[in-house]
């Protein structure tokens, strides 16, 4: 190129129809984004390595800029050979000396004179176009152009390159983000080519494919649609592999580990390096839009149209000749479509243009398979609720992973485990994708049907096609785990044999033969010891693991939580992260903090110095394991206690109990078995208010406490949630959905847990309307559980005090027997209000402050019994 004369000008005029150039005039920026584009760049391999450091506001170093000239010209890998630096201020220890002596032997860029090359100087705008449009080809033709800079600047713009750049009026200063607006706009600039020399000239050729991706790099620009990748789970191409994409009907290579499902459905500009593999991909902006449609909703399918039901009403979709339809990653050629509806999986209709019929059909489908054994010599999966097998060895191959891709061998399955099957258009390839979703929950109801649905612990879950015989069986209060496929419906049920039980693991073992079964002796909950198999698959702190590889952890002496199934311990929680230190977890529970640190409960458990400190009761919610501080033999050195003394402050100690023949001390290993607050005492006795007073938690948030008297004791308790007392509605009949002021003299029923904190409050008695909340009568209360009434005091006599209703019209010396009910005053906790000074307080009171009237001639003194069956209670006196 060093000889092109003059005719060069006139071959390539002919094809830019250049003419007369005017000064150049640069174009205005319009401050787009760069963030994609930047990522595109890097994914084409035109970025350098620390591309990210560099601010977009700033102004770029010769230094710097040579390692993006030598990306751009593809010649970073070349070495420039040993030898002395022509430039005095660049030496072998120059952070881009390298960069900087390839830039210059290929004449990308020179040195200042004198020598040098000044590294640190900044790159101006004028020097940067000349660059790329050298490295473009534009060198001989900008000379004969008008030469540096207005030759470079003018072609520069007529073939897009400075689009939306605006620099300096001057041309010196130009910033990093706007170079990178240049690098982008040479993507699809077009380039110059050396097609031929002869004796007189050289000839250069541009065409459209001449681009600079394809003249300097090879590197072909394609456009598409993105039908699938690997990652996408919602519209699942399961045939593609880890590095594979969907483009159209046709499956190409990835060049990198980059995830473009974001693209799925999109109009999408890809670019294939040489060997045919995609190396980055960018959406175009245009009308794609993708929409999903379950086969449950689906009522007619067939290569014209789709008849589907949206909510209650019945839409159609016409498909046109030009509709690709693909199946699990592959074209499908079959003529029917009945076969699919009866599969598990959905339809993703993608439109990429502006008419109503969709551009490509996906076709998802799987077959689930709850696994009930598998021949690993055979190669055959046996599923759970049905007699069908599926054969690998008939298939040419197949792939088997888990949900996020990383391979799995089928020795690692156990019962219940579901596999779903996805098979290629001609049954001779498949792709085996292990579920790790499951939750552990209770059944509220079941509705059977095609398809059926599950509902748990208030959301409801499809089941899928292979389970619907299974969930005929359901029914509400069956809990256990439910195992769902890739699509998100249940695949598989593991009924529970119980809930959770607690207990200490001493010893366990894992067999060496051909059963390779997993053992282990526990003190359970109930003072037992008890030797159990552990399932081939466990759930262990909330994730699925194979007995035999976590045998060493579990056989180990800890505190734990289990349940089992068959027989078999299915599920083990221990005292350590697990889930991640979920709510529920044991760890969770027994720590007392948050990983943040903020406060759970105020139980902190050192399980390495066996150190407990608590600010609460122990309750019939706390077990005691008393354990040998090394392994004993002697069962008898394992206790199981419900006890402890307490001491002051509501905290308690515990004794260190010793083992028979004294020979070890004992751990004390405690479980309290609550999630959040304590045990909550549901036979607390009737409180009488006295007064509601504003309190601070240990928290020191805002809330209530309540004053007043049980038992005969005054008591104080605290209400930390304040809808409570503020929500509290009214029993009076003639205010109905009227919140209540709770105030002296009402008597109510209130839920007390372990740390004394009322969490619940049932109004029994409003005091100022002299309203029960169920006005039950003397004989009818008899086999009531809570028996509450009004009546009237007839005589007292030794303790016992003869009662009437209080209805009562007849004189009292005419009474019928049935109309009187004595009681004995000696078993109730009497209470009578005092209203002197002017303030109304509820006080204890006797026997005598009962009114002792013969005759009912006048009021007689109305007193309200409450109490529960058999059990003594409160009388009020009024």
């Amino acid at each position: 190129m060093k000889h092109v004369n003059k005719y060069v000008a006139l071959v390539v005029a002919c094809i830019f129809m250049i003419g007369c150039v005017p000064a150049f005039a640069r174009e205005t920026s319009n401050s787009s984004d760069l963030s994609a584009q930047t990522s595109l760049l890097n994914d084409l391999g035109l970025m350098p390595a620390d591309y990210e450091k560099y601010d977009m506001n700033k102004e770029l170093k010769r230094g710097e800029f040579a390692s993006f000239v030598v990306k751009l010209a593809g010649i970073e890998q070349i070495s420039v050979g040993e030898g002395r630096s022509p430039f005095k201020d660049v030496d072998e220890n120059h952070n881009y000396c390298n960069q900087i002596l390839l830039a210059d032997s290929y004449g990308y860029m020179t040195g200042t004179g004198d020598g040098l090359f000044n590294p640190d100087a900044k790159v101006t705008y004028h020097q940067v176009v000349k660059i790329v449009m050298s490295i473009m080809g534009y060198d001989d033709l900008a000379s004969v152009s008008g030469g540096y800079p207005y030759g470079y600047l003018s072609l520069a713009s007529r073939i897009g390159l400075l689009k939306d750049v605006n620099t300096s009026g001057d041309g010196t200063k130009i910033t990093y983000g706007e170079i990178l607006k240049i690098i982008y706009n040479m993507l699809d600039a077009h380039a110059l080519k050396l097609v031929g020399i002869n004796s007189e000239s050289a000839i250069l050729s541009q065409s459209d494919t001449d681009t600079f991706l394809r003249v300097v790099h090879n590197i072909t620009k394609c456009y598409g649609v993105l039908n699938g990748t690997r990652s996408m789970l919602s519209a699942d191409m399961p045939m593609l592999s880890e590095n594979e994409v969907l483009i159209d009907t046709k499956v190409y290579k990835l060049a990198n580990e980059n995830d473009y499902s974001h693209y799925f459905g999109y109009n999408i500009e890809y670019y294939l390096d040489s060997d045919g593999k995609v190396v980055a991909i960018s959406d175009i902006e245009s009308e794609s839009y993708k929409m999903d449609v379950s086969f449950d909703d689906v009522t007619d399918f067939s290569y014209e149209q789709i008849v589907y039901y949206y909510g209650d009403k019945e839409k159609k979709i016409n498909f046109s000749t030009d509709t690709d339809f693909i199946q699990n990653g592959f074209p499908k050629v079959v003529s029917s479509f009945d076969d699919i509806l009866k599969k598990d999986g959905n339809l993703t209709l993608i439109y990429t243009d502006s008419d109503s019929s969709p551009d490509l059909v996906c076709i998802n489908t799987v077959d689930n398979y709850a696994v009930k054994g598998i021949d690993t010599s055979k190669e055959k999966i046996y599923d759970m609720y049905s007699s069908k097998c599926f054969d690998l060895s008939k298939l040419e191959s197949y792939s088997f992973s888990n949900e996020f891709g990383v391979q799995m061998y089928l020795d690692e399955v156990g019962e219940y485990d579901v596999i779903s099957i996805i098979t290629n258009g001609d049954g001779n390839s498949a792709r085996l994708v292990y579920s790790n979703t499951e939750i552990d929950g209770t059944i509220e109801s079941v509705k059977v049907g095609t398809p059926s649905y599950i509902t748990i612990d208030g959301t409801n879950y499809r089941a899928s096609s292979g389970f619907s015989s299974e969930a005929a069986k359901l029914k509400s209060g069956d809990s256990g785990i439910f195992v769902f496929d890739i699509y998100g419906n249940i695949a598989s049920y593991i009924p529970n044999s119980g809930k959770y039980e607690y207990g200490y693991i001493m010893a366990g073992r894992k067999s060496v033969g051909l059963e390779q079964n997993v053992t282990v002796k526990l003190l359970s909950q109930s003072g037992e010891i008890i030797e159990t198999m552990l399932s081939d698959k466990v759930i262990l702190d909330g994730k699925s693991c194979k007995a035999q590889d976590v045998a060493d952890a579990v056989c180990s002496a800890q505190l734990v939580r289990y349940y089992k199934v068959a027989g078999k311990i299915k599920g083990i929680d221990t005292l350590s992260y697990g889930d991640g230190g979920s709510a529920d977890s044991l760890f969770a529970m027994y720590s007392g903090y948050n990983d943040d640190k903020t406060k759970k409960t105020s139980l902190i458990w050192n399980s390495r110095q066996k150190i407990l400190g608590m600010k609460l009761p122990v309750s019939s919610g706390t077990t005691i394991f008393c354990v040998p501080s090394q392994y004993s033999g002697n069962e008898k050195d394992y206790v199981v206690k419900s006890y402890s003394s307490f001491v002051q402050d509501r905290s308690y100690y515990v004794n260190a109990y010793a083992s028979e023949q004294d020979a070890h001390v004992a751990d004390v290993l405690i479980m309290y078995d609550v999630g959040g607050k304590g045990n909550i005492n549901k036979n607390t006795p009737f409180t009488v208010v006295d007064s509601i007073s504003l309190a601070l938690n240990e928290d020191g948030d805002s809330c209530y406490k309540l004053h007043g008297y049980r038992n005969g004791a005054y008591v104080e308790n605290l209400i930390e949630d304040a809808s409570i007392i503020d929500n509290l509605m009214s029993i009076n009949p003639d205010l109905p959905d009227t919140v209540h002021k709770l105030g002296c003299g009402d008597v109510i029923k209130a839920f007390v847990d372990d740390y004394g904190v009322i969490t619940e409050i049932n109004l029994l008695y409003d005091y100022k309307a002299n309203i029960l909340s169920d006005n039950t009568t003397v004989g009818a209360s008899a086999g009531k559980e809570l028996r509450m009434l009004k009546t009237n005091a007839y005589s007292m006599k030794n303790g016992i005090i003869k009662l009437t209703q209080n209805s009562l019209t007849t004189s009292g010396i005419e009474l019928d027997v049935s109309e009187v009910e004595l009681i004995n005053g000696s078993l109730y906790t009497i209470y009578r209000y005092n209203a002197e000074k002017g303030s109304g307080k509820m006080e204890l009171a006797s026997l005598g402050d009962i009114v002792d009237y013969k005759t009912s001639d006048t009021g007689f003194s109305e007193i309200i019994l409450c109490a529960q069956y058999n059990n003594p209670g409160i009388l009020i006196v009024r």
